[in-house]
């Protein structure tokens, strides 16, 4: 089945879509796993298509009790046969959503050091513009001259009293 050119009313339309959506099994989750992993572009559409099928189908699925107590005892029963440290269990999702939420946490990746190019980011703009205000917006000060030191002297002739005030 080639999904790659469906809108959101064929995936609505298609029979094995809602059955998957409305009553998904084991198969039917590998087969509709391995179309999303192969046609990543058509995820939008898909959850989209699975919200409409999901609330058109308003009727409830009601369980006899009869038939929910033979199911729980043949999960039980089941449950005792298998040996987990023998066997490599793999793990199936249950419904279309977590198959969906899967897909959408795979696409995007995280970097480790993307919080620190962040952080550094962030300083070389800072360091940038604080250089850059600070070349407009600079303030010549106006030098002060300091004026020259002379130093007077004064002499008195031998014999002769002088006074001076500072």
């Amino acid at each position: 089945m080639d999904i790659s050119r469906f809108s959101v009313e064929d995936f609505v339309l298609d029979h094995e879509f809602r059955i998957w959506v409305l009553s998904p099994n084991k198969n039917s989750n590998i087969h509709w796993e391995r179309l999303l992993a192969a046609n990543p572009d058509q995820i939008k559409k898909v959850k989209l298509a699975r919200e409409i099928v999901l609330n058109l189908s308003s009727k409830e699925h009601s369980i006899a009790d009869s038939e929910l107590l033979d199911l729980w005892n043949s999960i039980d029963s089941d449950l005792g046969k298998v040996d987990y440290g023998k066997v490599e269990c793999e793990v199936i999702p249950i419904n279309s959503g977590s198959i969906l939420k899967k897909h959408e946490f795979q696409k995007r990746g995280y970097l480790w050091y993307s919080q620190w190019l962040r952080v550094a980011g962030i300083l070389i703009i800072a360091f940038s513009l604080s250089l850059v205000f600070s070349l407009i917006y600079k303030t010549e000060s106006p030098k002060e001259t300091l004026p020259v030191l002379v130093f007077e002297e004064h002499k008195t002739p031998p014999g002769v009293k002088s006074t001076m005030t500072l």
